[in-house]
């Protein structure tokens, strides 16, 4: 069966490479064996790459998986590294990656790869409230464009899941809410989103990142990966930490600042 690829990609040079015939076949690293890793490693599997899967608990989080030991015992011979949420950027095996100059990207930067660069698309992180926000956003483009926009992402399926079961038989919205978590935003780069919202913000996390300042840097690099024209909308409690954290918005940026009654 004929996948229905992009016509222009969102990140047309990772879209290039994964694709890219006439090179050597590229073996990708997929470490984390959740919804969103197992997700990924279906969706490079179906594109026809070569690639292992790697968890922490091996074959318990899923069969076609390796324990990550036999992967860190080995040599690290792998062209790309896709991580999901919950594997951290400490994690002995991003740090082998980074050692040998290996690219390492997130299950969101695979799967936004394979929509269609036409398709608009809603990011929405905070602390809390974003799933309602998510929800209530997807339930707005599905009135206003009349066909359904999913909601997606934090919530419900994971972006490459989206892919696989709508996006690569033709039946992509033309619409997306996404929701993301600070953990998602972690290993996003490209400039992809037409808008984004931030809820709230409060202390979360800390386990991971430390310090408040690490955590909402990680939230605010939405703010970063937004196209030219696209608005941000942002709560009293973001504008509060951006201006505590110095986090810096783009010249000529729209900004609608929520207020809450």
């Amino acid at each position: 069966m004929s996948l229905n690829l992009p016509k222009q990609s969102r990140n047309q040079r990772l879209f290039n490479w994964l694709l890219d015939t006439n090179a050597k076949q590229k073996h990708v690293l997929v470490m984390g064996g959740g919804a969103s890793g197992i997700s990924a490693y279906e969706l490079l599997t179906k594109l026809g790459l070569k690639v292992t899967g790697a968890d922490d608990k091996g074959a318990k989080a899923h069969p076609l998986f390796l324990q990550t030991g036999s992967i860190q015992s080995t040599d690290f011979e792998f062209d790309l590294v896709v991580l999901s949420p919950g594997v951290p950027l400490s994690h002995p095996i991003v740090v082998k990656a980074q050692q040998t100059n290996t690219p390492v990207i997130g299950e969101v930067e695979l799967g936004l790869t394979f929509i269609e660069d036409s398709t608009r698309i809603i990011g929405i992180t905070g602390t809390n409230g974003k799933s309602t926000v998510t929800h209530c956003v997807g339930a707005i483009l599905s009135e206003r464009l009349g066909t359904p926009c999913p909601a997606i992402g934090n919530i419900g399926s994971s972006v490459c899941n989206y892919v696989l079961s709508d996006v690569l038989s033709g039946q992509g919205a033309p619409a997306i809410s996404l929701e993301l978590s600070s953990y998602q935003l972690e290993t996003m780069v490209s400039p992809t989103f037409d808008a984004a919202i931030f809820t709230n913000f409060s202390p979360d996390h800390l386990a991971r990142y430390g310090d408040l300042e690490a955590y909402f840097r990680a939230k605010w690099r939405l703010a970063h990966l937004l196209r030219p024209s696209a608005p941000m909308a942002l709560s009293l409690e973001f504008a509060s930490a951006a201006v505590r954290f110095g986090g810096c918005i783009e010249e000529n940026r729209r900004v609608f600042l929520i207020l809450q009654s």
